[in-house]
């Protein structure tokens, strides 16, 4: 009986595991940050990998600014990127604290809302509305905790 058990628990677990990065896996554009256009807006969803690199909350949200990296098939940012490429920005109805996120690396899936420019008008940044965010430890892409209601690795959160 004890033996039934354990190996209902190791099911459940394995299971869990399979699915940590099922909310990065399915129907999304094979877009880069750098080929979006107006018409990509509202009708694509992606998922785009980077490191945080600006933070800024607003009343009930936060927006980071990425530079994108490649992925790797698991949708990790691949720490063998250059770190040069085009920015994002990702957005949640979610205040988060700045000092957690600067410089991690990160990976959303969600919808392209809008378009924004620099100060200048020269440069135009996709934004994504964040359905998903995994948020990275380390080179070996171990995943890091989030806290409760923003999410947390291997959990969808809307």
């Amino acid at each position: 009986m004890h033996l039934l058990k354990l190996s209902a628990l190791s099911s459940l677990l394995l299971l869990g595991a399979c699915s940590s990065n099922s909310s990065l896996r399915g129907d999304y554009a094979d877009l880069s940050p750098e080929m979006v256009t107006p018409l990509n807006i509202n009708t694509s969803r992606v998922v785009w990998a980077g490191q945080v690199k600006n933070i800024v909350n607003h009343e009930g949200s936060t927006c980071f600014v990425a530079v994108s990296y490649k992925k790797d098939p698991a949708n990790r940012p691949m720490m063998n990127s250059s770190g040069d490429g085009p920015r994002f920005i990702a957005c949640k109805k979610y205040e988060y604290p700045n000092k957690d996120l600067v410089n991690r690396l990160v990976t959303v899936s969600g919808p392209i809302i809008s378009l924004s420019s620099d100060e200048k008008g020269l440069v135009y940044y996709p934004i994504v509305k964040i359905d998903d965010l995994k948020l990275w430890n380390t080179p070996d892409g171990s995943a890091m905790n989030l806290p409760v209601g923003f999410n947390s690795p291997g959990v969808n959160v809307r």
